[in-house]
């Protein structure tokens, strides 16, 4: 019985899986099969799992990719550091380890109370003074794909075979707030992020210079988590390796910013599919989807048994 790894790169492009961007996932990619033709279920986190996870729009912890190998033997397990995989998706799992958002589901509550109650100008004030206190790196509400991965290999090596692995990276989704600042300050990269995440509610309009500028910010976080991912999967010995992104990321492009749920355009829906360790190797450009990779995984590690749309 094989180890399992489904690694999911939340907010992930399909067209920032490149040589030039992302050569870790490249190089995994040549060794396996790459779907250059997959969609994901929905185009925000909380819809888009139920894909991933169950086959289904819905997620139900007795019909998942989890149970299924925990009944067939493997000890189940999630490393994230995201707040709406924590609340939504521990059911199911043996280990499920939230490291970083319990802070980020407070901070998240208190901002919308906060932009609720509180008019724009004094808020910016307010923000502001908090700043300047705020630690650089603190501001980050979720952990960096390099510590997750170490957590995770951690467990990984340390773990009684066989066992399934849920990894949930966060470095593509907003803020975008890499370590290579491309000599932008902190204080200038935050005030970016501010002004992207009033564009997503729809309440500003960036310039064509701050899109220029948070489309690097987000590729240099995207070529970032790559380099993490190439460091940890040196340590892979036989696992079969799934990677997929729940969603994209738009720019703009179809008149909005970040993701939104039920939006079905190309930036969002088209995500990359990656599977490693199989019998195939080759760029597959069938169509496929978030859906399918229940009955990939279950055909591939020889277990008889369908979930989703593909059950009875």
């Amino acid at each position: 019985m094989r180890n399992i790894v489904l690694l999911v790169l939340d907010a992930l492009r399909f067209d920032h899986v490149t040589p030039e961007i992302t050569p870790n996932l490249m190089e995994i990619a040549k060794k396996g099969v790459f779907y250059n033709n997959a969609n994901s279920v929905n185009t925000a986190t909380v819809k888009a799992i139920p894909g991933i996870l169950c086959s289904a729009q819905s997620y139900s912890a007795d019909n998942s990719i989890a149970t299924v190998l925990k009944q067939s033997g493997y000890t189940t397990a999630s490393f994230h550091s995201s707040p709406l995989v924590g609340k939504n998706f521990q059911a199911g799992f043996d280990v499920f380890i939230d490291l970083h958002s319990q802070r980020g589901i407070r901070d998240r509550d208190v901002r919308k109370a906060v932009r609720k109650y509180i008019p724009e100008e004094p808020l910016k004030i307010i923000k502001g003074v908090y700043r300047k206190f705020m630690d650089k790196e603190d501001y980050l509400p979720y952990m960096r794909a390099r510590q997750v991965l170490e957590v995770a290999a951690s467990w990984m090596s340390l773990t009684e075979h066989p066992w399934f692995i849920w990894i949930h990276l966060m470095d593509p989704h907003q803020p975008y707030y890499p370590q290579n600042d491309f000599g932008i300050s902190r204080d200038e990269m935050i005030k970016l992020n501010d002004k992207l995440i009033e564009a997503a509610y729809r309440k500003y309009k960036p310039t064509f210079e701050e899109v220029s500028i948070l489309k690097k910010l987000y590729q240099q976080e995207v070529m970032e988590m790559d380099a993490a991912i190439g460091k940890w999967a040196k340590n892979l010995k036989d696992e079969f390796l799934i990677i997929t992104a729940d969603h994209g990321e738009e720019f703009g492009e179809y008149g909005d910013f970040s993701h939104h749920e039920d939006k079905f355009i190309p930036p969002l829906q088209h995500v990359p599919l990656i599977i490693y360790g199989g019998d195939e190797k080759n760029i597959i450009k069938n169509d496929v989807s978030h859906l399918d990779i229940s009955r990939i995984i279950f055909e591939n590690l020889g277990i008889n048994k369908k979930i989703g749309v593909w059950g009875d």
